[in-house]
């Protein structure tokens, strides 16, 4: 078989598993999917795009730039030809094509050495799928793979300028307008720009004029200057903390992994392979690229391990040009041994036990809903039930497709949506103290609570102990995700003498 046809097929296999692996049923009580879909529909509907937190009914006035207001009519598009299933298949071939582009480049900066082609697929492959739900992420992932495939191209001179600027510009239009990180578009033009003038100044000028053009094209959304600028703020106004903007060590602390440990030992590898890579070939501009690349998505996962899928990305086009430097040095017969070995220890570890190489890890392969997802909005809704609703933050995208307009919630999964001192001063301390909490019950006088009730934080399951052994308080529904207790009030007697749940359900006494 010629060389680039196995590199192609080899690119195309691994694109395919990375879509088996990133095939996840959607459990929409914790995703931020429900709200997307309620802005795509409003966006059809009422022709807006918000830009306060219309969805909240403690902080309707509260500005908000929506870095990703584009993502909900494309997700809602989908969702009204192909349902769930096909929000599911779309997310995970967005995931795909970014792989296949990685891998793709990968192939072509070591032609001839397709084993280092497989083992660095292989070695990241647990990183691309570490983020596998339904998300404006996913265009984020294929913008940035083809960012980087379009600039190293210009870099190796197989593309003209005028070509590149063609699609990396639209491309930013379309990037800035579904998700946050498009500031990636502009600085990954920024770290081509400074490859080349290290390595010689051979096309600094047009990869100058790119970085200003991307940047200028950012101000394509409807936020203008803000909207360019919000990747900078948006952390200023963040009162809640957000697990996947921990850090690696964090992660590895609290929910230990392998695939943490792996994104750490591969962060490790980096700093002296790209060391390596510039001192043997400092006058390339693509060496100087991707090791610049490599290290920045690495650094970045360390500090936020919502950026592990970016690091995936990034490491098989730089593994592969090292290899491509160094295969001389190892004979064919031994990376093709070493390709072997490791291909036999994935699928062992993919087909034999319920590892990150395993599509059924998180035990809900497949596309579309998993089961009972929207059982609890049907419920709230079928029996007439009414708010204030006391929610968390984890379930408050899903209320917000569920139940908005007819409800809205006290908060939502975006904490840039509320001020810094709701989290701080009223949501947290309101589980934790009941003092606190019965003072914003008096202000707000809660008709129903409605909780994702494996909520793992240290105030969550304390308060919601606390308010099934509340008499003020009866408990009518509850499923694998989702609890609803609605107030003990004359309004709501008929349903709780048909729905009340006994005590002992919960596992918990009087």
């Amino acid at each position: 078989m010629d060389q680039k046809l196995k590199t192609f097929v080899a690119a195309s296999l691994f694109s395919f598993y990375a879509f088996l692996l990133v095939s996840q049923k959607i459990i929409l009580a914790t995703a931020d999917l429900g709200r997307y879909l309620k802005s795509g529909q409003l966006f059809f509907q009422n022709h807006l795009i918000p830009r306060h937190n219309l969805f909240s009914y403690t902080y309707p006035h509260f500005p908000i730039v929506n870095h990703h207001w584009a993502a909900g009519p494309v997700f809602y598009s989908i969702y009204r030809l192909a349902g769930f299933p096909g929000l599911s298949i779309a997310a995970a071939l967005g995931t795909a094509l970014a792989v296949f582009l990685s891998l793709r480049l990968a192939g072509r900066l070591a032609p001839k050495n397709i084993s280092a082609v497989i083992i660095a697929s292989l070695l990241t492959m647990p990183l691309i799928a570490y983020r596998y739900e339904v998300r404006p992420e996913e265009l984020s992932f294929l913008f940035m793979a083809a960012d980087i495939y379009l600039l190293t191209q210009f870099l190796r001179r197989r593309l003209a300028f005028r070509r590149l600027a063609a699609i990396y510009l639209p491309l930013q239009i379309f990037w800035v307008n579904f998700h946050i990180f498009f500031a990636l578009g502009i600085g990954l033009a920024g770290l081509a720009f400074l490859a080349d003038w290290l390595a010689g100044r051979r096309q600094t000028r047009p990869l100058l004029m790119l970085t200003v053009a991307a940047a200028a094209a950012s101000l394509a959304n409807p936020f203008f200057i803000k909207g360019l600028l919000e990747p900078l703020v948006i952390f200023r106004n963040y009162g809640y903390m957000v697990v996947e903007n921990q850090s690696l060590f964090f992660a590895l602390k609290r929910f230990p992994s392998a695939t943490f440990f792996q994104a750490l030992f591969l962060a490790a590898l980096v700093p002296p392979a790209a060391f390596y890579l510039i001192r043997r070939q400092r006058r390339q501009p693509i060496a100087w690229f991707l090791s610049f690349s490599a290290l920045f998505f690495s650094l970045l996962s360390l500090r936020y391990i919502r950026a592990l899928p970016l690091m995936g990305l990034t490491l098989p086009p730089f593994f592969s040009l090292l290899a491509a430097k160094i295969g001389r040095q190892i004979s064919k017969e031994t990376w093709q041994l070493a390709a072997a070995i490791l291909v036999g220890l994935v699928l062992w570890l993919g087909l034999a036990l319920p590892t990150p190489y395993s599509p059924w890890y998180h035990h809900r392969f497949g596309w579309g809903l998993a089961p009972q997802a929207r059982a609890a909005g049907q419920f709230f809704r079928q029996n007439h039930l009414r708010g204030p609703v006391f929610n968390n933050y984890d379930i408050g995208g899903y209320l917000i497709w569920a139940l908005y307009p007819q409800e809205k919630v006290f908060v939502d999964n975006r904490p840039e949506a509320y001020p810094a001192s709701f989290f701080q001063k009223v949501y947290i301390p309101a589980q934790e103290n009941d003092p606190k909490w019965l003072a914003l019950d008096r202000r707000y006088r809660f008709n129903a609570i409605f909780f994702y009730r494996r909520d793992n934080t240290p105030w969550a399951q304390p308060f919601l102990i606390r308010r099934l052994r509340d008499t003020g308080w009866a408990p009518v529904y509850v499923d694998a995700y989702s609890l609803i207790l609605i107030r003990n009030s004359p309004a709501n007697q008929k349903n709780i003498a048909k729905y009340r749940l006994p005590l002992r359900l919960f596992r918990i006494g009087h």
